[in-house]
């Protein structure tokens, strides 16, 4: 059996159901890394609880560029080498709109790539990702293209989120024992709700720094600073382009030890998965958790974290050097 066009169903287990909430949600805001192959055209994807197992998993639909089996879609695409497919049956727009249900939801819907509907509007589509091939900011394009802004925001962003250029990994970084335990720990586990890890180097001269850019360059890592309601707004207009953090990143310099008590309170609201922006527009948003990680150098003050959340790496222990 082949098809151009497909309907899937993945399942997200997990240890529990916050997990599996996690990985689900995650892996559903980087839809444009399981799917850069050539052959996904469009994808939707609706993260949904099922109301008669409370099971989590994907609701999903994808249009292909060619007739091809659904094992050839698992293998252009492996994180649904355990999915269920069927072919579409009913409209592209019937498909669509059931991946976009709101009652059983917890997240979404996600897209990735663009859902035209007629030949001109193709031309046209095709026009608006010149445009951000050559540099178009969202803003412009909304001004050029307002109607195409308005109907297929979603897909611009995927798009925009996918030709962004990350910066290029440092040839002569070479990992120290506490950067490789550290990396290991972000790299390997899921983030939970109540972890943050801080890194205390009080001389100075360790690699903090130069971790912290590694991080953010090759692992999603997302810097925050400054007042709280601008870095609220940066959080969330980073998950608006659908390039949800990994990694959480505060690298406190020392002149800014004593004015860094907001950046506690930060953190323990990233760890919750939800933040309220008050700048232009109000509005609440949810997220899926990131590690949280300090970079400090002192130690963490223990009146504004509770000692099971904090897990300490002290390179002023030699182990670590």
């Amino acid at each position: 059996m082949t098809a151009r066009n497909y309907v899937f169903t993945k399942h997200f287990t997990g240890n529990d159901e916050i997990s599996a909430v996690d990985e689900a949600s995650w892996e559903a805001g980087n839809l444009s890394e399981h799917f850069s192959d050539p052959l996904f055209k469009y994808v939707i994807v609706n993260v949904e609880r099922c109301p008669q197992t409370e099971g989590i998993h994907w609701q999903g639909y994808t249009e292909l560029t060619s007739s091809v089996r659904f094992t050839q879609v698992k293998a252009k695409a492996p994180i649904l080498a355990d999915a269920h497919f069927e072919r579409r049956r009913g409209t592209r727009d019937e498909a669509r709109e059931y991946c976009m249900k709101e009652d059983t939801q917890i997240a979404g819907p996600f897209e990735y790539g663009v859902f035209d509907d007629g030949q001109g509007t193709r031309s046209d589509l095709a026009e608006v990702a010149k445009a951000i091939a050559e540099g178009a900011s969202e803003l412009e394009i909304s001004q050029l293209y307002p109607e195409h802004y308005i109907r297929y925001h979603k897909g611009i962003k995927a798009l925009m989120a996918m030709q962004h250029k990350e910066a290029d990994p440092d040839p002569d970084f070479v990992t120290r024992p506490w950067q490789e335990h550290l990396m290991a720990l972000l790299t390997s586990e899921v983030a939970d709700d109540r972890t943050i890890y801080w890194v205390t180097d009080t001389i100075g001269g360790k690699g903090k720094t130069r971790l912290a850019t590694h991080l953010i360059s090759m692992h999603h890592g997302f810097p925050l600073s400054g007042k709280m309601p601008d870095m609220v707004y940066a959080y969330m207009s980073r998950c608006n382009q659908h390039r949800y953090p990994r990694v959480a990143i505060f690298d406190i310099s020392r002149a800014a030890q004593e004015y860094s008590g907001h950046l506690y309170s930060m953190a323990e609201h990233l760890k919750s998965g939800r933040l309220f922006n008050t700048k232009w527009e109000s509005q609440h948003f949810t997220f899926p958790t990131p590690h949280v990680v300090f970079f400090s150098n002192t130690s963490w003050d223990r009146s504004k974290l509770s000692l099971d959340r904090v897990v300490e790496i002290d390179l002023n222990n030699p182990m670590w050097l």
